[in-house]
């Protein structure tokens, strides 16, 4: 369902801030093509994750709305949506200063923040593990989902799995 905008809910100084962030430069050359979207493999998953919908809430000033929404946590920060983008636009800079300014602003309270710091250290260490897995010899018999199970119980031995 559409939602009318709201111009009292825009902050015209919202994209201004942000562009002014390390990397955000760029965010004026975005011109709503959807390639960041149509390549996110967090957009596969879960469509209701847009880097392309948050890039436009930023343009159109929706401060609080981006900063207060629990999908600026999504991002998987691969960065496919920075190296494909035919303007150049790097999203995953963007991202990485949005979600600092929600915490800065008590959009996300500091301890919550923590333990989604802690959690994006976990899963990059899992990925890491299990993609030299994946890759070394002898492991072609097992599945990627064999392979990631496997890694798991073994960082963490009191996981049952699924």
């Amino acid at each position: 369902m559409d939602v009318p905008l709201n111009l009292e809910d825009c902050d015209p100084r919202f994209p201004e801030m942000l562009a002014l962030e390390p990397g955000c430069g760029h965010l004026w050359r975005c011109v709503g093509c959807g390639t960041c979207t149509a390549l996110c493999p967090v957009s596969a998953v879960n469509p209701e994750f847009s880097p392309g919908l948050i890039l436009r809430q930023v343009l159109l000033g929706l401060k609080r709305e981006v900063l207060a929404a629990p999908l600026l946590w999504q991002c998987a920060r691969c960065a496919r949506c920075s190296y494909f983008c035919p303007q150049e636009v790097r999203f995953v800079d963007i991202i990485q200063a949005l979600q600092r300014l929600a915490v800065e602003e008590g959009y996300l309270p500091p301890e919550v923040a923590r333990r989604v710091e802690e959690a994006e250290a976990l899963l990059a260490r899992l990925r890491q593990r299990t993609l030299e897995r994946l890759t070394a010899p002898g492991t072609g018999a097992l599945s990627p989902r064999e392979v990631l199970s496997r890694t798991l119980r073994e960082m963490d031995p009191e996981h049952e799995g699924d």
